[in-house]
């Protein structure tokens, strides 16, 4: 799943850590502005239970990513 938000493209990479686990919220962010020209990032939460569906997991992952941008001021 891909999402812009401001300078930075988010997109999904979610992941179960063992087959039939929960999945596990991460994004990956590609950023361009004078702060961080060209950079990337891959954030997700310290600690987080994970959820029953990959499409759950990706929904928090670009909630948490925006979040993440705008803490960062990126």
């Amino acid at each position: 799943m891909e999402n812009r938000y401001k300078n930075c493209v988010i997109v999904t990479s979610s992941f179960q850590r063992v087959k039939d686990g929960p999945w596990i919220p991460e994004a990956h962010l590609m950023c361009n502005n004078t702060a961080s020209t060209g950079k990337s990032f891959y954030v997700r939460p310290d600690y987080h239970q994970g959820f029953e569906t990959q499409t759950e997991a990706d929904i928090f992952a670009i909630q948490f990513a925006k979040q993440w941008i705008d803490q960062a001021s990126i």
